[in-house]
């Protein structure tokens, strides 16, 4: 699997554990797309990224942009490498704020 695949399954799992998203295949999309562009945007670090990091990092990316109570900048400095890249990744979540355009599968109502 690839590194964004990878990433995207754990900023998924975190939308789901702390919003109860619906994780369907149109979220699932919008998480490859956006996880996509933040691993582009730091290849440099990224590279550097082993399997653990890379999940960590897609479960912080959600939780940052939401703005829970925890994400990137509640990290040792050394889990993305050092404080600097932790701060970037924190800046970059923030930047590209939240994100509420998901919708939620109907729920049976029964039948009339």
């Amino acid at each position: 699997m690839s590194p964004i695949l990878k990433m995207a399954a754990a900023y998924c799992a975190a939308a789901n554990w702390a919003d109860d998203v619906i994780t369907d295949k149109a979220f699932r999309d919008h998480a490859e797309k956006d996880c996509g562009k933040l691993w582009r945007s730091f290849l440099g670090i990224a590279r550097v990224f082993d399997d653990e990091m890379i999940e960590q990092c897609g479960h912080d990316f959600w939780l940052t942009r939401q703005g829970h109570g925890t994400g990137f900048w509640d990290r040792p400095d050394n889990t993305y490498g050092n404080a600097k890249n932790r701060e970037m990744l924190d800046n970059y979540a923030r930047w590209v704020g939240e994100f509420y355009d998901f919708t939620s599968e109907p729920r049976d109502r029964g039948t009339a």
